[in-house]
C-alpha cells in the first residue's frame, strides 16, 4: 500500500506495510521497532546516517585483584592513555572478602606502574596490537595512602560477595582520553578483585573531544 506524501521528498509516496504481531515481535529481538510518524524532512535537508556492525566493535575484557596486606590499601584502576578514543564500560563487577562495599570514582592521573592491556571479546582480533596507546590500561596499586580518586558510586555487596554495577549508570559513563575508572575498598587491609568489560570507540573527527 501507499500514500502520498509520506517520502522524504514532497510528491513521494513513502510505503505504508501491513503489520504482522507475530513478525514484529521476533523482529523486536534484533532491531528497533517504530511506529511510522507524521512528519517530514525539507528537501534540502540531508539526514546522516552512520551505521556500524556489532562485529566491527572492540571489547576489551580484563580481570584485576590483589589480596590482603596488612597497613596498605589495594586498588585497581582503568585508564585511558590514547589520544583519540573513548573508552564506554559495558559490564563492571566489583568484589571483596573482607569489605562490605566496594567503591568506584573518577581520575584523571594514571597511578601505574605496573600496567597491563586487556584481551579483546572476539578472538578473531587477537593478532591485533593491542597497547595502551590503541586501548587503554589497567593497573593494580597497594599503597599505604588510600587511591587517589573522587569517589562516585559504591556498591554494598557484602563480605566475600560481589556485584554488578547498574547498566543504567554504565551507560552513562565515557572515559574521554586522560580520565579513568579507579575501584577500591574503603579501608586498609582488604583484598578486591574487579572483572571490567569495555568499549574502544573513535572519536569522530567532527567532533570535540569527549563526545
Amino acid at each position: 500500500m501507499t500514500r502520498g506524501g509520506r517520502g522524504l521528498r514532497d510528491g513521494e509516496p513513502g510505503l505504508i506495510p501491513l503489520e504482522r504481531v507475530d513478525i514484529l515481535d521476533d523482529l523486536k529481538s534484533f532491531v528497533d521497532v517504530h511506529r511510522m510518524s507524521e512528519f517530514g524532512l525539507h528537501p534540502r535537508i540531508t539526514p546522516t546516517i552512520e551505521l556500524q556492525r556489532t562485529e566491527d566493535e572492540l571489547i576489551i575484557v580484563f580481570e584485576q585483584g590483589l589480596g590482603q596486606t596488612v597497613g596498605q590499601f589495594n586498588f585497581v584502576q582503568l585508564f585511558n592513555s590514547t589520544l583519540d578514543r573513548n573508552l564506554r564500560p559495558i559490564a563492571i563487577h566489583m568484589g571483596s572478602d573482607q569489605a562490605a562495599n566496594v567503591n568506584m570514582g573518577f581520575v584523571s592521573v594514571f597511578a601505574g606502574p605496573p600496567a597491563f592491556t586487556g584481551f579483546t571479546a572476539d578472538r578473531r582480533k587477537a593478532s591485533l596490537s593491542l597497547t595502551a596507546a590503541t586501548i587503554g590500561e589497567f593497573t593494580a596499586i597497594t599503597q599505604v595512602a588510600g587511591p587517589p580518586t573522587a569517589i562516585f558510586f559504591a556498591l554494598f555487596p557484602g563480605a566475600a560477595r560481589g556485584a554488578d554495577v547498574p547498566q543504567k549508570l554504565l551507560e552513562k559513563i565515557v572515559l574521554a582520553p586522560g580520565t579513568g575508572l579507579t575501584f577500591s575498598t574503603p579501608l586498609a587491609n582488604q583484598d578486591i578483585v574487579v572483572s571490567v568489560t569495555y568499549k574502544v570507540q573513535a572519536i569522530n573527527p567532527t567532533r570535540p573531544v569527549g563526545v
